[in-house]
């Protein structure tokens, strides 16, 4: 890196050189001073005097010779011809003198969708809502001994419910136009319960309005919903007719609240998970106060999950 050369510093320089005509010669040439050849000088003759014009300029800048020392003989003066600041003109910057920078191109890889759920606890969530207590637990002793008080024998030794995704899953995912804006969180919803759930996940999408099914890899034709067998988790993603109701499409509410009373009744509880939080759902339906509405956000715990679990069928 080059240190910066002040005025003072020209100056100083000028006035050392002054006592050397030759040094003198050299540094006008230098500083692009010295002036144009005459036709004496382009032929071969010195000239009368080389100094160069004098021009006005500061006292500050004018060097000017020690009294005490004697003055050089005539001729070897230069006066150093200074602009005004405002008529100097600076160098161009080296940003503006270089190209632009090429524009990015798009990849078309666009970045992954942010889980809904948080992702420390997705995984827990997820499996939580998959599970149905099952007697597949420890041998339930208490529970023997009032059966024997009873005089009612047991076919076989009763066990401990515990919770359990044994049974598999039928997830019912609403695909209507009404809930666009989820389709790709609904589609990651689905892989993630894949990854927990394995290939006991049967997987119904609802296009149109419930009941009307269709099976995810056979035949597209709609078909009523039928009860999966006993032990199988019912879990519905829906917002339950929520963003039509305030379009004023009172029907597909309908609908959907009718679907939920017809899948307890057929002996589920069902779990809906509806984006955003629960509460912003009013649950003025007496089928809604019995089904578990799962809050789609960052929000949701597993305790929630479990609570509803606990003595269910």
């Amino acid at each position: 890196m080059r240190p910066e050369i002040g005025v003072g510093d020209l100056l100083r320089a000028w006035d050392a050189a002054g006592r050397d005509p030759a040094l003198v010669r050299l540094f006008a040439r230098a500083l692009a001073l010295e002036p144009r050849q005459t036709d004496s000088q382009s032929a071969g003759q010195a000239p009368a005097d080389w100094r160069l014009p004098r021009s006005p300029v500061s006292p500050i800048a004018t060097p000017r010779p020690d009294p005490g020392e004697p003055r050089p003989p005539p001729g070897t003066y230069a006066t150093v011809a200074l602009h005004p600041i405002d008529a100097v003109v600076p160098a161009q910057p080296i940003w503006l003198a270089s190209t632009a920078l090429a524009r990015g191109t798009k990849s078309g890889v666009q970045p992954p969708l942010p889980p809904l759920f948080k992702r420390e606890r997705e995984r827990a969530l997820l499996a939580a809502v998959a599970r149905r207590l099952r007697a597949e637990g420890e041998f339930d002793v208490p529970g023997l001994v009032q059966k024997l008080a009873r005089l009612d024998l047991p076919s076989q030794l009763p066990r401990r419910r515990i919770p359990s995704i044994r049974g598999g899953v039928q997830l019912l995912i609403d695909r209507s136009n009404w809930m666009a804006p989820f389709h790709e969180d609904t589609t990651r919803l689905v892989d993630r319960f894949r990854a927990v759930v394995g290939d006991a996940l049967e997987e119904l999408s609802v296009t149109e309005a419930p009941p009307e099914v269709i099976a995810t890899g056979g035949d597209a034709t709609p078909r009523p919903w039928t009860p999966p067998r006993t032990g199988v988790a019912v879990v519905v993603v829906s917002d339950l007719g929520r963003t039509a109701y305030l379009r004023h499409h009172h029907r597909h509410r309908l609908g959907w609240h009718a679907f939920i009373q017809q899948v307890r009744s057929a002996g589920f509880d069902p779990i809906v998970i509806v984006p955003g939080r629960r509460g912003s759902y009013v649950e003025t339906d007496q089928t809604l106060r019995q089904t578990l509405l799962l809050g789609w956000d960052r929000a949701a715990r597993v305790a929630e999950v479990a609570q509803f679990r606990k003595g269910r069928r």
